[in-house]
């Protein structure tokens, strides 16, 4: 692995694309995985079409549960776990809220929080993007790497006062050791938050203070995914493993220009290991392109 040290954070010795360690099932495993996943389907069944009718998020966690022994654990910074109350502090319609990202799963685990119906959003160079879930999953499932094929251009978070709003910064997915530079700066996120922004001057608009909470995500390291991969192998993955979900909803925070205090959040509050700036979603896009390339002569 010394070979991508050009992907490799000098400060840090993080290297945030690179692939948590986790072995490749066998295709007789998979094979073994695919029919236990439609025996559980079959099993699951009248509770996915209750769910279908209804959206509610109890048969959903219900569902993923007795699929993929799903486990979720939930706090929220400064309340204490007995006084917590969902439809108080739980993510609510209209607001945004910024989450890390190391897997497709965020999507559901967004779903589960969400007091309402949810909105994925992914920047990609100041533009933010409306995902649906299994766009998201496809989108993340083939390396996370363009979100403009599967989400559509959102101009403002005026046009979702009816949903509960997730934005994935990042704009990709990371391995977990740290969290990425995010694909939007400052001061677009201001925009996107209150769109008359783009109108003022630039020291008018600075001066304009938002508040915003992030979501941090943790999730088992055989759920994580940064590089491309089938379907049938990460769904293979879920099931041998399971999946551990631990979700932290951190205090609002004002809203900066340079977004670091953001990132901070979302990095469980450790500063000294967040990765430089270069390491972004186009550096990771030649990253999976050598990566892929290696991996492909190594079985030739």
């Amino acid at each position: 692995m010394e070979k991508y040290t050009t992907w490799r954070d000098n400060g840090t010795g993080i290297a945030p694309f690179l692939p948590n360690t986790v072995r490749k099932p066998s295709s007789i495993a998979t094979a073994c995985s695919m029919v236990v996943l439609a025996v559980k389907a079959v099993v699951a069944l009248p509770l996915i079409l209750l769910y279908s009718f209804t959206k509610q998020n109890v048969l959903l966690g219900l569902i993923l549960k007795l699929v993929f022994s799903w486990k979720e654990e939930v706090s929220v910074q400064g309340i204490k776990k007995r006084d917590v109350e969902k439809s108080k502090h739980y993510p609510q319609k209209g607001k945004l809220y910024i989450c890390n990202c190391t897997s497709p799963l965020e999507a559901l685990s967004a779903v589960l929080l969400a007091q309402g119906p949810v909105s994925l959003l992914v920047p990609s160079n100041d533009i933010v993007y409306k995902v649906s879930v299994k766009g998201f999953f496809d989108f993340i499932l083939a390396g996370g790497l363009d979100i403009k094929l599967y989400g559509h251009e959102v101009a403002g978070l005026d046009q979702l006062s009816n949903t509960v709003n997730f934005m994935f910064a990042e704009g990709t997915s990371c391995n977990g050791k740290s969290v990425l530079p995010f694909s939007i700066s400052g001061r677009k996120l201001k925009e996107f938050i209150d769109p008359s922004l783009a109108t003022m001057t630039p020291a008018m608009a600075k001066d304009k203070k938002f508040e915003l909470q992030t979501i941090q995500i943790k999730i088992n390291k055989t759920a994580i995914t940064t590089l491309p991969i089938s379907n049938t192998e990460y769904l293979s993955r879920l099931l041998n493993k399971g999946v551990h979900v631990k979700c932290k909803i951190n205090e609002p925070q004002v809203v900066s220009n340079d977004l670091e205090e953001l990132r901070i959040a979302l990095n469980g509050g450790d500063k000294y290991k967040l990765v430089s700036r270069k390491l972004d979603v186009e550096s990771k896009r030649k990253f999976v392109k050598e990566f892929t390339t290696d991996q492909r002569k190594k079985r030739t």
